[in-house]
């Protein structure tokens, strides 16, 4: 029996997926092991018996599907997550699940269920090329593009390269999690007083102490060589004490960086056009010469300080 977190009225959280595959089945997950109660969506057979694994209800079906959407129990949800392999029926499906949760409860407004539709062509969100901003018009309340996500993650982690694992929050804030050094200014510290001894550190969320699991700090751990501390930094600007904090070293990064990118892809556009925003300078090289032609025609292509190279990069 699947059991969910109940919410202040005494209902039952429900989280509808639609979409079983690699995103879908690991938001399933991570949602079940927070024991909310989650219902996924898939025409597929094959992809419904992959995620038998997960403690969750299963139903062969689709985003359009009125029925599939009232077996998955609409009614109740609280967020609709629209996860397949198709950007159109992401957006379409958002606009169709507040439909039938409206026809179910009443709400015209539809303010009592929250929809979020990934997005993986990122041209799509561009309000020239494409047909942005999406949450103007397509009743998605949160669009997710991947690629925008792995251009922040890739560019912060470039920043604080001795950090293991830097993830971003949105907003601009980050998690970051570092092991603490022999050297580190913090052992025998708590977490709760790492701010007194070094100025601007961001603040200790979590613990990591040898084989015991991680756990939400209360200020009263005390650091020890080898543990991992977890970091919640309001910009990547605090990446520098988090390395100093706990021991480690990283070059210093250019205040005005040359940054060579091999390959005008989309998802190379948008890391040119990340670092052009941050005032440094890219070189573009691409074999292809209608891409970094399609590059050098863009918006990104305009500035000064781009230059784009027709080549091959391995040369």
């Amino acid at each position: 029996m699947i059991k969910g977190t109940p919410l202040k009225d005494g209902r039952i959280m429900r989280v509808i997926i639609i979409g079983a595959g690699e995103v879908g089945r690991g938001v399933a997950a991570a949602l079940r092991d927070e024991k909310r109660q989650v219902a996924l969506i898939d025409p597929d057979p094959v992809a419904i018996n992959e995620s038998q694994s997960i403690d969750c209800l299963l139903i062969t079906g689709n985003a359009l599907s009125r029925d599939s959407l009232l077996r998955a129990g609409i009614s109740d949800a609280e967020i609709v997550v629209l996860c397949t392999n198709s950007d159109e029926i992401n957006l379409l499906g958002c606009a169709f699940a507040k439909r039938v949760y409206s026809e179910q409860v009443g709400d015209r407004a539809t303010r009592g269920v929250i929809t979020i539709a990934t997005v993986r062509d990122p041209t799509m969100l561009d309000k020239n090329r494409g047909a942005g901003p999406l949450e103007r018009w397509s009743r998605a309340d949160h669009i997710v593009c991947a690629s925008d996500d792995i251009v922040k993650q890739l560019a912060a982690g470039l920043l604080a390269p001795s950090v293991e694992e830097i993830l971003p929050l949105g907003d601009n804030a980050w998690i970051a999690v570092a092991e603490v050094m022999q050297n580190s200014a913090l052992i025998g510290k708590t977490t709760g007083e790492v701010g007194n001894w070094i100025v601007d550190i961001p603040s200790i969320y979590a613990i990591k102490s040898g084989s015991s699991g991680g756990s939400l700090v209360n200020g009263n751990e005390v650091i020890q060589e080898g543990d991992l501390l977890c970091f919640v930094a309001r910009s990547t600007e605090g990446f520098p004490t988090i390395t100093t904090g706990v021991g480690l070293q990283d070059p210093d990064w250019p205040s005005v960086p040359l940054v060579a990118i091999f390959g005008a892809t989309q998802f190379g556009a948008k890391l040119a056009a990340h670092y052009l925003a941050t005032g440094a300078e890219v070189v573009v090289i691409e074999p292809d010469l209608d891409v970094a032609n399609e590059l050098v025609g863009s918006p990104t292509g305009n500035s000064k300080r781009l230059d784009v190279i027709h080549g091959d990069p391995q040369d």
